[in-house]
């Protein structure tokens, strides 16, 4: 399970990204149908918060909102594509690819969250191969070894961090600078092949109560709401 990155991490990881940025060795594509797609272990943070106290973290509810939300976009994909789970290895050394593919994927979705427009209405290129439209990232080889097993082509990164106050109810998203516990909904789509991220979507409103099966299918739907099926 990824945790939150420290708050220094987090403010040198998004000027990394720009070193990986229009690196690809090949264009990438929205998966056409068919395509497998691995699910990797969706980031999920949950708090509480109550007033004039500080947050507190609450994994005994993070687990279980992690399982439904895995179920939720394997029943939301699996419509149209095979679908395979990866559970990211407790431990994972920190020097590998994988590694670091993956905290560059934890500083790209903070981005995505606290940017005024979406992924492609500013990290682009224009080229004749994609378009004015183009996505423009990477995260690097570090995921390329997820392709090799069971044949998939691309893979899905879901970050989900939501805070409940004692009512029960989210936390206002209120555009405030990123902190250690700050609501997030991001989704990232990275092409295998090159580690290229071809879509992203985030969500500004809690759409569901990801605690609860009905509430994390609600957000899953939401999220992936434009991604093609």
């Amino acid at each position: 399970m990824r945790r939150p990155a420290p708050a220094m991490t987090r403010a040198l990881l998004p000027a990394m990204l720009w070193m990986f940025a229009g690196n690809a060795a090949a264009q990438a594509s929205i998966p056409p149908p068919g395509a497998g797609i691995v699910i990797v272990e969706p980031d999920v943070v949950l708090w509480s918060v109550a007033p004039g106290l500080h947050p507190v973290l609450r994994p005994s509810w993070a687990e279980p909102a992690r399982g439904h939300v895995v179920a939720a976009l394997h029943e939301r994909l699996g419509r149209a594509r095979p679908t395979t789970d990866y559970r990211i290895p407790e431990g994972l050394d920190p020097a590998l690819p994988l590694a670091q593919s993956l905290r560059l994927g934890d500083a790209l979705a903070l981005t995505v969250a606290t940017r005024d427009r979406p992924l492609h209405g500013y990290a682009t290129r224009t080229g004749p191969a994609g378009g004015a439209h183009a996505p423009d990232w990477t995260l690097g080889p570090g995921l390329s070894g997820l392709g090799q097993q069971g044949g998939n082509a691309f893979a899905l990164l879901v970050y989900l961090h939501e805070g409940y106050g004692r009512d029960g109810r989210p936390v206002r998203r209120d555009g405030d600078a990123p902190t250690e516990l700050a609501p997030l909904a991001v989704a990232l789509l990275v092409d295998l092949r090159n580690g290229r991220v071809v879509w992203s979507h985030r969500l500004d409103r809690t759409a569901g109560d990801v605690r609860e099966a009905d509430g994390a299918r609600a957000v899953v739907d939401a999220l992936l709401a434009d991604l093609p099926p």
